[in-house]
Protein backbone atom coordinates (compact mmCIF):
# COMPACT_ATOMS: atom_id res chain seq x y z
CA UNK A 1 0.00 0.00 0.00
CA UNK A 2 2.68 2.60 1.14
CA UNK A 3 4.71 1.74 -2.32
CA UNK A 4 1.35 2.17 -4.21
CA UNK A 5 0.45 5.65 -2.61
CA UNK A 6 4.38 6.59 -3.49
CA UNK A 7 3.91 5.48 -7.27
CA UNK A 8 0.64 7.58 -6.92
CA UNK A 9 1.79 10.55 -5.20
CA UNK A 10 5.02 10.96 -7.69
CA UNK A 11 2.78 10.41 -10.85
CA UNK A 12 0.24 12.93 -9.79
CA UNK A 13 3.57 15.61 -8.83
CA UNK A 14 4.63 14.93 -11.95
CA UNK A 15 1.76 16.00 -14.15
CA UNK A 16 1.09 18.83 -11.89
CA UNK A 17 4.50 19.62 -12.48
CA UNK A 18 3.92 19.37 -15.75
CA UNK A 19 0.96 21.53 -15.55
CA UNK A 20 2.23 24.51 -13.68
CA UNK A 21 5.63 25.20 -15.00
CA UNK A 22 4.22 23.93 -18.85
CA UNK A 23 1.96 26.73 -18.47
CA UNK A 24 -0.65 24.39 -20.50
CA UNK A 25 1.46 24.15 -23.24
CA UNK A 26 1.22 20.45 -23.33
CA UNK A 27 -2.38 20.85 -23.22
CA UNK A 28 -2.90 23.50 -25.65
CA UNK A 29 -3.84 23.60 -29.66
CA UNK A 30 -1.15 25.04 -31.71
CA UNK A 31 -1.13 26.15 -34.81
CA UNK A 32 2.26 24.73 -37.23
CA UNK A 33 4.03 27.30 -39.38
CA UNK A 34 7.37 27.09 -41.50
CA UNK A 35 9.08 29.37 -43.57
CA UNK A 36 12.07 29.50 -45.57
CA UNK A 37 14.61 32.23 -45.25
CA UNK A 38 17.03 33.56 -47.14
CA UNK A 39 20.69 33.54 -46.40
CA UNK A 40 22.08 32.84 -42.88
CA UNK A 41 19.68 32.36 -39.89
CA UNK A 42 22.89 32.85 -37.36
CA UNK A 43 21.56 34.34 -34.06
CA UNK A 44 17.60 32.06 -34.59
CA UNK A 45 17.79 29.19 -32.14
CA UNK A 46 14.78 26.78 -31.08
CA UNK A 47 12.72 28.84 -28.32
CA UNK A 48 13.44 32.30 -30.32
CA UNK A 49 10.28 34.47 -30.16
CA UNK A 50 8.22 34.58 -33.21
CA UNK A 51 5.84 38.14 -32.84
CA UNK A 52 3.20 39.73 -35.21
CA UNK A 53 3.35 44.15 -34.59
CA UNK A 54 5.68 43.32 -31.44
CA UNK A 55 3.01 40.84 -29.76
CA UNK A 56 4.21 37.24 -29.23
CA UNK A 57 2.42 34.10 -30.71
CA UNK A 58 4.33 31.51 -30.81
CA UNK A 59 8.30 30.53 -31.06
CA UNK A 60 10.42 28.27 -33.14
CA UNK A 61 10.56 24.72 -32.92
CA UNK A 62 12.95 23.23 -34.89
CA UNK A 63 15.33 24.18 -37.63
CA UNK A 64 16.92 22.06 -40.04
CA UNK A 65 19.54 22.05 -43.20
CA UNK A 66 17.77 20.05 -46.00
CA UNK A 67 19.77 18.73 -48.57
CA UNK A 68 18.71 18.27 -52.11
CA UNK A 69 21.85 15.80 -53.38
CA UNK A 70 20.01 15.99 -57.32
CA UNK A 71 20.17 19.70 -57.69
CA UNK A 72 23.14 20.34 -55.25
CA UNK A 73 20.80 22.79 -53.43
CA UNK A 74 20.22 23.40 -49.50
CA UNK A 75 17.05 24.45 -48.13
CA UNK A 76 16.80 25.73 -44.46
CA UNK A 77 12.94 25.39 -43.34
CA UNK A 78 12.23 27.25 -40.07
CA UNK A 79 9.70 25.44 -37.73
CA UNK A 80 7.24 27.12 -35.66
CA UNK A 81 4.26 26.91 -33.43
CA UNK A 82 1.47 29.85 -32.89
CA UNK A 83 -0.97 29.91 -30.33
CA UNK A 84 -4.37 30.67 -32.19
CA UNK A 85 -5.83 32.28 -29.19
CA UNK A 86 -3.36 35.00 -29.17
CA UNK A 87 -5.81 35.74 -32.37
CA UNK A 88 -8.87 37.14 -31.06
CA UNK A 89 -12.43 37.89 -33.55
CA UNK A 90 -13.35 41.32 -33.40
CA UNK A 91 -15.94 41.19 -36.61
CA UNK A 92 -18.78 38.68 -37.94
CA UNK A 93 -16.94 35.06 -38.56
CA UNK A 94 -16.85 33.71 -41.79
CA UNK A 95 -16.91 30.02 -42.11
CA UNK A 96 -14.15 28.90 -44.18
CA UNK A 97 -11.53 25.98 -43.99
CA UNK A 98 -7.73 26.64 -42.65
CA UNK A 99 -6.36 26.02 -46.14
CA UNK A 100 -8.72 29.08 -47.34
CA UNK A 101 -7.98 31.35 -45.07
CA UNK A 102 -4.05 30.42 -45.13
CA UNK A 103 -4.52 31.11 -49.19
CA UNK A 104 -6.43 34.54 -48.14
CA UNK A 105 -3.27 35.67 -45.64
CA UNK A 106 -0.81 34.70 -48.21
CA UNK A 107 -2.74 36.77 -51.01
CA UNK A 108 -3.19 39.83 -48.65
CA UNK A 109 1.17 39.49 -47.91
CA UNK A 110 1.32 37.97 -45.14
CA UNK A 111 5.01 37.04 -44.74
CA UNK A 112 8.11 36.35 -42.27
CA UNK A 113 11.05 38.27 -41.43
CA UNK A 114 14.09 37.81 -39.22
CA UNK A 115 14.86 40.75 -37.09
CA UNK A 116 16.81 41.47 -34.60
CA UNK A 117 16.14 40.39 -30.55
CA UNK A 118 19.24 41.95 -29.16
CA UNK A 119 22.27 43.79 -30.29
CA UNK A 120 24.15 42.50 -27.44
CA UNK A 121 23.91 39.24 -27.67
CA UNK A 122 22.77 39.12 -31.68
CA UNK A 123 20.10 37.11 -31.06
CA UNK A 124 17.19 36.73 -33.79
CA UNK A 125 13.21 36.66 -33.79
CA UNK A 126 10.65 35.99 -36.20
CA UNK A 127 8.57 38.95 -37.30
CA UNK A 128 4.98 38.13 -38.81
CA UNK A 129 3.28 40.82 -40.69
CA UNK A 130 1.67 42.41 -43.78
CA UNK A 131 3.99 43.35 -46.62
CA UNK A 132 1.09 43.66 -49.59
CA UNK A 133 4.04 44.61 -52.05
CA UNK A 134 6.01 41.94 -52.17
CA UNK A 135 5.95 38.34 -54.06
CA UNK A 136 5.19 35.56 -52.41
CA UNK A 137 7.57 32.68 -53.15
CA UNK A 138 6.39 29.39 -51.64
CA UNK A 139 9.01 26.86 -51.62
CA UNK A 140 6.47 23.85 -50.82
CA UNK A 141 6.50 20.90 -48.32
CA UNK A 142 6.69 18.16 -51.19
CA UNK A 143 10.33 17.29 -51.30
CA UNK A 144 10.33 16.65 -47.26
CA UNK A 145 7.94 14.10 -47.04
CA UNK A 146 9.62 11.35 -47.14
CA UNK A 147 12.76 12.57 -45.08
CA UNK A 148 11.02 13.48 -42.38
CA UNK A 149 8.28 13.56 -40.31
CA UNK A 150 5.87 15.22 -42.35
CA UNK A 151 2.89 17.17 -40.57
CA UNK A 152 0.52 19.73 -41.74
CA UNK A 153 2.44 22.33 -42.09
CA UNK A 154 1.23 26.09 -43.02
CA UNK A 155 4.17 27.53 -45.33
CA UNK A 156 4.64 31.73 -44.51
CA UNK A 157 6.72 33.23 -47.43
CA UNK A 158 9.82 35.35 -46.13
CA UNK A 159 10.78 38.78 -46.90
CA UNK A 160 14.74 39.45 -46.50
CA UNK A 161 16.13 41.83 -44.02
CA UNK A 162 16.79 45.52 -45.19
CA UNK A 163 20.11 44.87 -44.24
CA UNK A 164 20.14 41.73 -46.39
CA UNK A 165 18.99 44.41 -49.59
CA UNK A 166 21.81 46.14 -48.96
CA UNK A 167 24.05 43.67 -49.05
CA UNK A 168 22.62 42.61 -52.48
CA UNK A 169 22.81 45.30 -53.35
CA UNK A 170 26.01 46.25 -52.34
CA UNK A 171 27.09 42.97 -54.17
CA UNK A 172 25.47 44.01 -57.54
CA UNK A 173 28.14 47.08 -57.67
CA UNK A 174 31.19 46.88 -59.94
CA UNK A 175 33.56 47.82 -57.31
CA UNK A 176 36.68 47.67 -59.63
CA UNK A 177 34.71 49.44 -62.43
CA UNK A 178 33.50 52.57 -59.77
CA UNK A 179 37.30 52.37 -58.23
CA UNK A 180 38.80 52.87 -62.13
CA UNK A 181 36.42 55.58 -62.86
CA UNK A 182 37.30 57.40 -59.87
CA UNK A 183 40.85 57.11 -60.21
CA UNK A 184 40.39 58.66 -63.89
CA UNK A 185 37.85 61.58 -62.90
CA UNK A 186 41.11 61.89 -59.95
CA UNK A 187 43.56 62.25 -62.63
CA UNK A 188 41.56 64.31 -64.50
CA UNK A 189 40.70 66.88 -62.29
CA UNK A 190 45.16 66.86 -61.33
CA UNK A 191 45.86 67.58 -64.91
CA UNK A 192 43.52 70.05 -65.01
CA UNK A 193 44.55 72.16 -62.31
CA UNK A 194 47.96 71.84 -63.17
CA UNK A 195 48.16 72.54 -67.21
CA UNK A 196 49.29 75.99 -67.95
CA UNK A 197 46.36 76.65 -70.03
CA UNK A 198 43.90 77.08 -66.99
CA UNK A 199 46.32 79.59 -65.62
CA UNK A 200 46.90 81.75 -68.70
CA UNK A 201 43.07 81.53 -68.47
CA UNK A 202 43.02 82.72 -65.02
CA UNK A 203 45.13 85.57 -65.74
CA UNK A 204 42.70 86.70 -68.96
CA UNK A 205 39.38 86.46 -66.81
CA UNK A 206 41.37 88.83 -64.16
CA UNK A 207 42.10 90.93 -66.84
CA UNK A 208 38.77 90.63 -68.66
CA UNK A 209 37.33 91.68 -64.84
CA UNK A 210 39.70 94.55 -64.50
CA UNK A 211 38.65 95.98 -67.73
Amino acid sequence: TMIGAFVVGAVVLAVAAVVLFGSGKFFRKTELWLTFFQGSVKGLNVGSPVVFRGVQIGEVTDIIVGFDPTKLEVLIPVFFEVDPKRFQDIGTRVETSDADMHKALISRGMRAQLQMQSLVTGQLLINVDFYPDTPANLIGMERFKNKMEFRQWWEIPSVPTPLQELEKALSDLNIKQITEDVRKAMDGIAKLASSPELHEGIIVMKETLVD
